[in-house]
C-alpha cells in the first residue's frame, strides 16, 4: 500500500498573505517522513513562520508566529499556542489553553483571549474579501 493510501489527509483553508493581497485556498495536509500525520481540524489559524511536523490541531485554534508542535503533539479545540512557543513531542494540550513559552507551559485561557477564538481566521477571510472586491489578487468565486 502507498503511503498516500494511508493518509488520512483533510482539506483545511489555508491563508496565504503576500504584499498585494490575501489568498484563501484549500490544500491538503500530507504525510510527513512517510509516517507523521499533520491534521488540522475546523478554523485553524497558522500564522507566519508557524510549524506543525507530525502533530494534530483541534477546532478554532491559533498558531502563534514562529510557533512548533513536535511530533504527535495533540492540542485541543479552542487553544492558542503563543508566539514562539515550543508543544513538546507527545503533548496533550487540553480543550480551552494557552501555551507560551520553551518548552510549552499550559496556561488558562483570559475571556479576551477565548473570545479570538471564536472564529480565528474571518478577520483574514474578511481581508481577502475586501482585497478581492478590490480587483487585487486571485479571483475567488463568492
Amino acid at each position: 500500500m502507498d503511503v498516500m493510501d494511508r493518509a488520512r489527509a483533510t482539506d483545511i483553508r489555508a491563508l496565504f498573505v503576500t504584499a498585494a493581497a490575501v489568498y484563501v485556498v484549500t490544500v491538503v495536509i500530507g504525510i510527513l517522513n512517510g509516517l507523521d500525520l499533520v491534521e488540522f481540524e475546523h478554523n485553524v489559524l497558522m500564522t507566519h513562520g508557524a510549524v506543525a511536523h507530525g502533530a494534530r490541531v483541534g477546532n478554532y485554534v491559533l498558531l502563534g508566529i514562529n510557533c512548533v508542535l513536535l511530533d504527535n503533539a495533540l492540542v485541543g479545540n479552542y487553544c492558542l499556542v503563543g508566539a514562539g512557543a515550543v508543544v513538546r513531542s507527545g503533548a496533550r494540550i487540553p480543550d480551552h489553553s494557552l501555551v507560551v513559552g520553551v518548552p510549552g507551559r499550559v496556561l488558562p485561557l483570559t475571556p479576551e483571549q477565548k473570545a479570538s477564538l471564536i472564529d480565528p481566521t474571518a478577520m483574514y477571510v474578511r481581508n481577502a474579501r475586501r482585497f478581492i472586491d478590490a480587483g487585487l489578487g486571485l479571483q475567488i468565486p463568492k
